[in-house]
């Protein structure tokens, strides 16, 4: 009987030899095309075949392939002595540059981050820091402010403060175009700022920093000062002196807060108000809730030192209006544990719910946004110095549309004539005259007259003639300027041209342009000293109070002059300032109210 075999479910292997393992690290596709895992190649084209391609390309060429660890990886190289000490040297430049506190470099996080680098990294100490490594660094400074300054036509800026020991200091800032560089701080000890004592200085420091052409010095708005500027004129006849006109600026609002007496109740009122707020942390959060909801600042103390801060009060505290109403509107606002309390809440819902409250803070900060406009155009280096006789000019019609009485719009013109006389230098005068965007428009005979007589002796008295007759023809270069090239003219007059560069092309004007080559490379403010202080404030903080004046004044140095405060900084400063002026404001509400506790009600 014949039997059928059934066939086996699991057929024998044939016996033969195994696949490269390479094959499983790739992919062969039906048409024998052979493509990489790792790095989606194709290696070629020919099915399972040539194993040596397909294993270089794994082990040679595929960028995905595994790669061997290098020895340093496992034993890294030692530094050499001159690398550790180049390292110090750009470790300290860092640490100076950014302010930062030396105690901060002896953390245990920062060494133990950078020793995963490599083992033998050292980081400077303390004492090194304040010691030759500090002395290094303000060398290198000095060679690099050197460098960018010599030979140029700087203003010498300069004003006094008094430092966070309480020491009064005096610095000094050279501005050429929108650079600025700090030269040094006087501290004066015991010495009187009178006049004899401030042209000594300046007489030394010029003689100092001969390596600059000083075309012009500006001051601060004193009488000690004003009588300087006589003196020195002197001895530097081809050097400009003159007054701050941010300063001057800030003092004018200071006169009109104390000539209308109801803008000085609004500051004071407005001052406590925000007082009142800060001292009782329910009201202040539920206050900071609500405008926080709309996207408003919260109100802000005025500085008494601080350009433009009282606009930055009134405009806060008009902006939250609404939200105080609706706080001091509540029923229980009126309830307090003491009679000294209940006044002060009493006082704070009534000018809160005053009708004429509203109506008086748009009044003020309509008249203040004119002059903190003009602020914030005079504290950018390259400000050309005619601006400021322009600005007095218009100053006098901008006023006229505040809503002020017949009375008060008297009193207020007054003050800005009485200003400007102060202030006004011969760069002033004889700048708006060469302006071309001027031409001297609308200045009063007097002062022409006298402009003119100061620019025919510029020279001497054997080129007078000449340089009247240059003077008499400018106005004819004017109007071909505007006829001929308008698109310059437009460039002009929008800012975007300098008046500088237009004179650097006006050849035909040959001694005009020597004058006007100096005189619109003056400052026309102090604002950079100003800066320079809030960089002083920064580096000698109440936390750094110990720093002994003259490492204060290298580490000043070293961090103004690496950052070199432009145009573009400019919003920086404002906002280091306005967080300084907060804490300060803060800081004066601890002392005034004792720190004392009574249900966290501070009034």
């Amino acid at each position: 009987m014949a039997t059928t075999a059934v066939p086996s479910s699991n057929p024998v292997s044939r016996p033969g030899r195994k696949p490269d393992p390479v094959w499983d690290l790739v992919d062969v596709n039906e048409d024998g095309d052979v493509w990489c895992k790792r790095c989606q190649a194709l290696i070629h084209g020919q099915g399972k075949t040539h194993v040596d391609r397909v294993r270089r390309h794994l082990d040679v060429k595929c960028p995905h392939r595994v790669k061997s660890a290098k020895i340093t990886d496992s034993f890294p190289v030692r530094m050499k002595p001159a690398a550790v000490s180049d390292f110090h040297v750009k470790f300290a430049w860092w640490v100076y540059t950014t302010g930062m506190a030396f105690y901060k470099v002896e953390h245990r996080s920062l060494f133990n981050s950078l020793v995963l680098l490599n083992p033998d990294v050292s980081i400077p100490n303390r004492k090194q820091l304040a010691g030759p490594l500090l002395d290094q660094a303000y060398d290198r400074s000095l060679k690099d402010m050197t460098k960018l300054l010599a030979g140029n036509v700087v203003s010498l800026v300069t004003d006094a403060w008094t430092d966070v020991t309480g020491l009064s200091v005096i610095n000094y800032v050279a501005v050429s175009g929108k650079k600025s560089c700090f030269l040094e701080s006087v501290y004066t000890g015991e010495r009187s700022h009178d006049a004899a004592y401030l042209s000594a200085d300046i007489r030394r420091v010029i003689s100092k920093y001969n390596f600059v052409d000083i075309g012009a010095v500006v001051t601060d708005n004193t009488a000690a000062n004003k009588a300087m500027w006589a003196e020195l004129q002197q001895g530097y006849a081809q050097v400009f002196f003159h007054g701050c006109v941010c300063h001057t600026l800030h003092l004018f609002v200071k006169d009109i807060v104390t000539r209308l007496p109801w803008l000085n109740d609004l500051q004071t009122r407005c001052k406590e108000l925000v007082k009142f707020f800060k001292n009782n942390h329910a009201l202040w959060h539920q206050l900071v809730s609500k405008l926080k909801v709309q996207g408003l600042r919260k109100p802000v103390m005025p500085g008494d030192t601080r350009w433009g801060s009282l606009l930055g009060c009134f405009d806060t505290v008009l902006a939250a209006e609404s939200a105080l109403f609706s706080v001091v509107s509540c029923r229980h606002f009126l309830v307090a544990k003491t009679k000294k309390q209940k006044k002060a809440r009493r006082e704070v819902h009534d000018l809160v719910t005053s009708t004429n409250f509203v109506p008086r803070l748009e009044k003020a900060v309509g008249m203040l946004k004119i002059v903190v406009q003009h602020l914030r155009h005079f504290e950018k280096n390259d400000t050309p110095v005619s601006d400021v006789y322009k600005m007095f000019i218009d100053l006098d019609k901008e006023v006229e549309g505040c809503g002020l009485s017949s009375g008060e719009l008297k009193s207020i013109k007054a003050l800005i004539k009485a200003r400007f006389d102060f202030v006004y230098g011969d760069a002033h005068g004889l700048s708006y005259l060469l302006d071309p965007r001027f031409a001297g428009a609308g200045m009063d005979a007097v002062t022409r007259m006298s402009v003119e007589r100061f620019l025919a002796e510029w020279h001497g008295t054997d080129k007078v003639d000449d340089v009247l007759i240059e003077l008499a023809t400018f106005p004819r270069f004017v109007k071909e300027l505007q006829e001929t090239t308008p698109r310059q003219w437009e460039l002009l007059m929008k800012g975007k041209l300098k008046v500088y560069d237009i004179w650097c092309g006006l050849g035909r004007f040959p001694l005009l342009q020597s004058i006007a080559l100096r005189l619109f490379r003056c400052a026309s403010s102090s604002a950079a000293s100003e800066r320079n202080f809030s960089t002083h404030a920064y580096i000698h903080s109440k936390l750094r109070n110990r720093l002994a004046p003259e490492k204060v004044e290298k580490l000043v140095h070293i961090h103004f002059n690496a950052k070199n405060i432009t145009e573009e900084d400019l919003e920086h400063y404002n906002d280091m300032e306005d967080m300084m002026r907060e804490a300060e404001a803060d800081d004066e509400l601890d002392e005034s109210n004792g720190n004392q506790l009574d249900d966290y009600h501070y009034y």
